[in-house]
């Protein structure tokens, strides 16, 4: 252990508290054991292990990827740190062959009210050399905690000056290449409608519940001639993911009332940042089952009102953008740009 570099501790520490119930004694006492840098690094490298997990559970239930693969960056020889840095997931993503390929994929994230991601050059400069290496693409997954957004992008992306390389969200979702994980776009015409039935007698715990109106006893979702009779977890997914406006109320009976709701704009929810903001309306944090129920419920239920996916990715408009591109798409024989991508969806 005592060998050990100090961020391989960091990383002990965090996944025992993430894993166990462990007293707060052992973990000051482990904490006590660090550096006293370190020591003072430890909300940073925790922050960091957190987005590293939330990336893990959230795109390893995109559609398009068959194994999202946690490297260990215990490196030996100890000096090849100063040639390479090995990145933090190796990803497999169906092509659209249906032949699934590899992405090295570094997760970072943005946090408060920051706009622009910044990276060490020479940390970057290290991955790269190990995807130049082991001849694969490298993408930088960043989560922008302002925007509650995730993208994914090369580092050809980022703007390159001085000792830190650095990528603007708005250059981020310009050039964003996480369509490769199947991380698609929905519409959701404005022509969808809902009626929504609350009971303040209603005591049943496991309803969801309106301040003024009571539980929620009845919730239907229309679209055009379709109307979806909503599970729980589907009103809480139109909540997480839409602004509603209440068109109009009707009192049924003293105790029952019933809202009309619609929306004023179409919405171009992304799955990623969906599956995120429904997993907060339940007060959860990304985990294997929580995150598949999450995704295939939207899923479902898009498909049950009829809105389609939107692949959108950023075709050949940035060096490094093109690598993604022929690496996944156009050797694979892809549709036209402005069609879907045809690939496998669970």
């Amino acid at each position: 252990m005592s060998n050990k570099p100090e961020i391989e501790k960091h990383r002990l520490i965090h996944d025992l508290k993430d894993q166990f119930q462990v007293p707060d004694s052992m973990v000051e006492e482990l904490s006590s054991q660090l550096s006293e840098e370190d020591q003072q690094r430890m909300e940073r490298f925790s922050s960091g292990f957190k987005t590293e997990d939330w990336f893990k559970w959230i795109f390893s239930e995109m559609p398009w990827v068959r194994l999202a693969h946690g490297l260990d960056q215990s490196q030996a020889p100890l000096d090849s740190k100063l040639e390479y840095q090995v990145p933090d997931f190796l990803v497999l993503a169906e092509a659209s062959d249906k032949t699934n390929k590899p992405v090295l994929v570094e997760v970072k994230g943005v946090s408060g009210k920051k706009q622009t991601l910044r990276v060490q050059e020479t940390q970057m400069r290290l991955c790269e050399a190990y995807a130049a290496s082991v001849n694969l693409p490298l993408v930088y997954a960043t989560y922008w905690s302002m925007f509650n957004c995730w993208t994914a992008n090369p580092p050809q992306s980022f703007e390159r000056k001085g000792k830190s390389a650095k990528l603007s969200v708005l250059k981020a979702i310009e050039g964003d290449c996480s369509l490769l994980f199947g991380d698609m776009f929905f519409l959701i015409p404005r022509r969808v409608t809902r009626v929504s039935q609350y009971d303040k007698t209603c005591t049943e715990s496991d309803r969801a519940v309106h301040p003024k109106y009571g539980a929620l006893i009845s919730d239907t979702a229309m679209l055009d001639e379709k109307a979806i009779q909503l599970k729980p977890i589907e009103s809480a997914a139109l909540d997480a993911a839409l602004s509603w406006r209440v068109a109009s109320k009707h009192q049924l009976s003293n105790d029952v009332t019933e809202l009309n709701e619609c929306l004023d704009e179409e919405n171009f929810p992304k799955l990623s940042s969906w599956v995120f903001r429904l997993l907060l309306q339940f007060g959860q944090t990304p985990s294997h089952e929580i995150t598949r129920l999450a995704v295939l419920s939207i899923w479902h239920l898009m498909r049950k009102l009829g809105c389609p996916e939107l692949s959108i990715f950023p075709f050949g408009k940035k060096e490094g953008v093109e690598v993604i591109e022929e690496h996944f798409i156009r050797n694979s024989g892809s549709p036209p740009h402005n069609q879907p991508l045809q690939r496998t969806s669970r």
